[in-house]
């Protein structure tokens, strides 16, 4: 993905800040990283959540910015439903 500006590259860095945040609240686990946790673009724009190199396939996140905020939600799917 190219940042053509500096302000494009704050809204994605800022906003794999928020979504890393919200990741850790949605999955209750202690032993969860900041480096440990990646959120890499699929072709289509959308988040892809990534723990320890593997594609985490139960927790979806949203990213969206808006001039100078940005607002993440995870959610974890309960595999018992």
């Amino acid at each position: 993905m190219a940042l053509s500006s500096e302000k494009r590259c704050l809204e994605y860095l800022g906003g794999r800040f928020c979504g890393k945040e919200a990741i850790f609240k949605a999955v209750p686990n202690a032993a969860l990283t900041w480096k440990r946790v990646s959120i890499l673009s699929q072709p289509s724009g959308r988040p892809q959540i990534v723990i320890d190199g593997k594609v985490v396939k139960d927790v979806e996140v949203s990213i969206s910015h808006e001039d100078d905020y940005v607002i993440a939600t995870a959610i974890q799917f309960n595999k018992t439903c």
